[in-house]
């Protein structure tokens, strides 16, 4: 059986992946339901369509799965939104730092996004970039994606970012 998200109809088996991710999360299963559910999200990935990939590639981030890092990491050279799913999945699953490094030159949300997940891989070479869009027209992005990092909020003062982060 396949079912629709945003009006998208997806292959068959990713809305119940989807289920049995949640229904895991509620029940504290997780680890024994991870496997087989991103093994069958993972099907998704084949697709010719964005909005599939994006969901598919984020809900492989959100459980975390390993074991599908390197096909997620083939999405970072995607169109922007594939490309923000890919490196935001990979910051969560810990994996893709050599794939991510290259996004830091893309355009701003895209970069934004990989220096936060080089962030989460312990690699702090985004933050210049970070703090640069601070100063510039994509502020908020920046100041996004460092709330994100850190669950503070220094607004758009680069120097209070600099300072929170690199004590």
């Amino acid at each position: 059986k396949s079912g629709t998200v945003g009006g998208v109809q997806l292959p068959a088996g990713l809305k119940e992946a989807e289920l049995r991710v949640k229904v895991a999360c509620q029940e504290g299963l997780l680890a024994a339901a991870c496997d087989a559910t991103a093994d069958e999200l993972a099907k998704g990935l084949a697709s010719d369509h964005a909005f599939t990939l994006q969901y598919v590639i984020t809900l492989l981030g959100s459980i975390q799965s390993k074991k599908h890092a390197d096909a997620i990491a083939k999405h970072v050279a995607g169109n922007d939104k594939t490309a923000v799913a890919a490196l935001w999945a990979l910051g969560k699953i810990g994996a893709g730092a050599d794939v991510i490094k290259p996004a830091l030159d893309r355009a701003h949300l895209v970069a934004a996004t990989a220096a936060e997940a080089l962030w989460r891989l312990g690699d702090s070479s985004g933050l210049p970039l970070l703090y640069k869009m601070l100063e510039g027209t994509n502020a908020s992005i920046a100041q996004e994606r460092l709330r994100a990092m850190t669950g503070k909020d220094c607004g758009t003062d680069a120097a209070k970012w600099k300072a929170l982060l690199e004590k």
